[in-house]
């Protein structure tokens, strides 16, 4: 299948299938994938809110693409990306972290231009809080946090082999370490060692959470897992 990104903000799980050119979901306790979009350009780093579904595209246009939820035709949003991977919609912003320019973008769904909010090395999962963004540094081999609304430095709070995806809850910092096969966590305030939640996979991609679990991607495996919290 290898579905490389996933969200879980609805009853359903959303993922885009990187190689098959798809954007699918399916309920949580159900494994019947229902094809939302299909002949999309290498799609990566899905997202939802309340009306919509948002992606992103590799194709050399670079660009975010989103569709209503009710079904309809995909429109794109934003074009110039160099390499667009993880998403994230919030208070009426797409966040877009583009690890070829080493930078998140907060591209506003009111037609305001886009903005430059944080800076790291090669970012590929992003995730928020209240106050800063956390980012899977694939090129620093870190985790990372920086102010939401930019203007200050990314500093480390723990080292991560190869991390791809990245989320947060109101504690917790939580990633998948792609071809480590490892799926781990952290406190947001870093300093303690990361805890191992699962090792011994193959190439873990897509990771997302809810009130109970946390879900990811074993691309290598074709599977989507979980734990509970």
């Amino acid at each position: 299948m290898a579905a490389t990104w996933s969200s879980t903000k609805t009853p359903h799980v959303y993922m885009a299938t990187y190689d098959g050119g798809q954007v699918v979901r399916f309920a949580k306790q159900s494994e019947v994938l229902e094809v939302l979009h299909d002949g999309e350009d290498l799609p990566v780093g899905i997202a939802v809110d309340g009306t919509h579904v948002y992606w992103a595209s590799q194709a050399p246009d670079g660009s975010l693409r989103r569709a209503p939820l009710a079904g309809g035709p995909a429109e794109t949003l934003y074009t110039g990306f160099l390499a667009p991977w993880k998403i994230v919609v919030e208070d009426g912003a797409v966040y877009v972290a583009d690890q070829f320019a080493g930078h998140v973008f907060r591209i506003p769904l009111n037609g305001m231009p886009a903005q430059q909010v944080a800076h790291q090395m090669g970012p590929l999962g992003i995730a928020l809080d209240e106050s800063h963004i956390y980012s899977a540094d694939a090129e620093g081999w870190a985790i990372t946090r920086a102010p939401r609304e930019g203007g200050g430095a990314a500093f480390a709070i723990a080292d991560a082999e190869d991390p791809i995806d990245i989320v947060v809850d109101e504690e917790n910092v939580y990633w998948t370490e792609g071809e480590g096969g490892i799926t781990a966590m952290q406190s947001k305030t870093g300093g303690d060692p990361p805890i191992v939640l699962k090792s011994g996979q193959r190439i873990t991609s897509a990771i997302e959470q809810d009130d109970t679990h946390i879900y990811w991607t074993e691309s290598g495996g074709g599977r989507v897992m979980r734990v509970a919290k």
